[in-house]
């Protein structure tokens, strides 16, 4: 099998990799559980029954679908290591913007 020349090789150290993709792994599940868990704390603080508040679920679900399509892109025009520091930033901010709140 030949390899397309336009192909793009990471190169870097394996293990750093690695430890790069197990964290983002790491804090897309523990957003998906925070999220899940918190659903009835935040139904109890507004007073609003399942139906209402599984909007909040539906939400952090339909943002996913828009932005993982996206990751390709966004990568290749801002470039890897950029994309995913930027993604790691924002995820910290917004989850301490909701711990504020």
């Amino acid at each position: 099998m030949q390899k397309r020349s336009d192909e793009r090789r990471i190169t870097g150290n394996r293990y750093m990799i690695a430890a790069a993709v197990m964290i983002s792994a790491l804090t897309a599940i523990l957003d998906s559980t925070i999220v899940n868990v918190s659903v009835p704390n935040i139904q109890a603080a507004f007073g609003a029954d399942i139906d209402q508040i599984t909007w909040v679920l539906t939400g952090y679900l339909i943002s996913n679908v828009i932005i993982i399509p996206m990751t390709g892109w966004l990568s290749n025009l801002v470039g890897i290591k950029r994309y995913y520091m930027f993604s790691q930033l924002a995820f910290v901010a917004a989850s301490m913007l909701c711990g504020s709140s």
